[in-house]
Formats: C-alpha cells, structure tokens, sequence
C-alpha cells in the first residue's frame, strides 16, 4: 500500500507541472526540423509558459493531484491512454472504499451515542416508575437512531452539495486533526493505562521490553505538533481570508495626492 502511494506520488510529481507559470531559458532555437541549435553569443532569456493544467490550478478548483496527471496523458501520451483509465478506476475504487468505510465507523458512533443516553434514560425511569419498560418503547430507540444518523449525513450532504472546495478543504483538516489527536493522545493514553495497577495481573502474550515501551513519549510530542501546526494553520487563513475585502463590496477609498 504504501509503495503504491509513494509511486503515484512519483507519477504525479515527474509528470505534472507544479506551478502553472514555468520560466524556460530562451537562448536556445530549434530549427525547422525540430533539432536544437546552440545560440552561441546572444544573452540568455528566459520565457514564461502559462499552463492551465497543474498542481497550483488543480489546488484552486478542488481538484485531487490525479486529475492533471490524467488529463496530461491523455493529451501528451495518447498510447498510454489506458493508463488514464486505470489510474481513473483504481481513484474511483479508493474513494468509494475510503467514504464507506468512514461513514460506517460514522454510522455506529452515532447508533452507540444514541444507544447509550437511551439505555441511560431507560434505567433512570425504570428507577423511578418502578414499571416494566414496554417493547414500544425499546422500537421507538431504532427509529431514533435512524433519525440521528439521516440528519447527520444529510447535513454533510447538504455542506457537500453547496461547497464542495469548501467541504474537502474541511475534511482535509478534520480527519488530519482526528488522526493526529487521536494516536497523539488517546492511543498514547491507553498505553499508560495498560502499565498501571488495574491491569498488571493481565497475560500479555507478546510484552515489549522496557526500553521499547519509552518510545511511546514520541507519540505526543510528535502528532500533537502536528495538531498545533493544523490549528495554527488554519487560524491563520482565517484570518487571512477576513481581512481580504469581499469581492463584490467597492474597494476602501485611499487618499492620494498629486504633486
């Protein structure tokens, strides 16, 4: 899996031009038939090449880096074009496995926090009444559970469908925060937990010595750095983005003088 990932990144980063204004030395001509000539004694300048398909462009609109990648081969490379298929398909396959599999850990968070203030509620009348909790009610929590997780997808949907750079701009830096929150901090708090005094009568089947066990002060120190850099990150082009004037409001007047 991951000798696949730094490969695309390989494809993507020889292919693809990053920026979309390149500078290229002008010094050298080619002739009619196509072979260089050296310009030998005239100054060397440079040309700047403007091309709507690169990684700046594809960064403006939203885009995934395999979109230029494609449209590059199947305009440059035409015999490669099946290459652009594959890379298509596989693209396809990798999104809708990804979306599936986050929006089933989804899924079940939303039906175990709904489950859990049921059951805590449920406990809590019992308690009071005194009276056996009919089976209607208990169907009532299906249906709640239901309810909760179409209102959370369909408020996603609804963000999704009006902005979509938006929503992948928030989904980037919500999952990169998740993941580094989660095994910067609650992953290296169940290590500590699992050396203290509850569970030191456990069997492990597989101990890591001492030594080993001290890297896991690495954990916090390096992902909860990268929590801080995310948050500080986008603080930042949130200020950014206030403090540049709306596009459709008349631009602030300015004193000039004329001397």
């Amino acid at each position: 899996m991951n000798g696949s990932m730094l490969g695309r990144c390989w494809a993507v980063l020889e292919i693809v031009p990053q920026m979309s204004v390149r500078s290229v030395e002008g010094g050298e001509e080619f002739n009619s038939s196509g072979v260089l000539m050296q310009t030998q004694g005239l100054p060397t300048t440079h040309t700047f090449i403007y091309s709507n398909i690169s990684l700046e462009e594809s960064e403006k609109a939203g885009e995934i880096a395999t979109i230029p990648l494609t449209k590059i081969i199947t305009q440059k490379y035409q015999r490669f074009s099946w290459v652009a298929d594959l890379i298509q398909t596989f693209i396809a396959i990798s999104i809708t496995v990804s979306f599936l599999v986050m929006g089933s850990a989804m899924k079940h968070t939303i039906e175990g926090l709904v489950s859990s203030q049921w059951n805590l509620k449920t406990e809590w009348l019992s308690k009071i009444s005194k009276w056996t909790i009919p089976q209607s009610l208990h169907n009532t929590k299906g249906l709640s559970s239901g309810f909760a997780c179409f209102l959370a997808f369909g408020v996603i949907f609804i963000v999704s469908a009006c902005d979509p750079k938006g929503f992948v701009v928030m989904l980037d830096k919500v999952v990169s925060f998740s993941l580094n929150t989660e095994v910067g901090l609650f992953i290296f708090v169940m290590l500590r937990t699992s050396r203290s005094e509850r569970f030191k009568h456990l069997t492990v089947p597989l101990p890591s010595c001492q030594k080993i066990f001290l890297l896991h002060w690495l954990l916090p120190v390096y992902f909860l750095f990268a929590v801080g850099y995310d948050i500080l990150q986008s603080v930042l082009e949130v200020t950014q983005s206030l403090s540049q004037p709306h596009p459709l409001l008349p631009p602030h007047p300015t004193n000039s003088s004329l001397l």
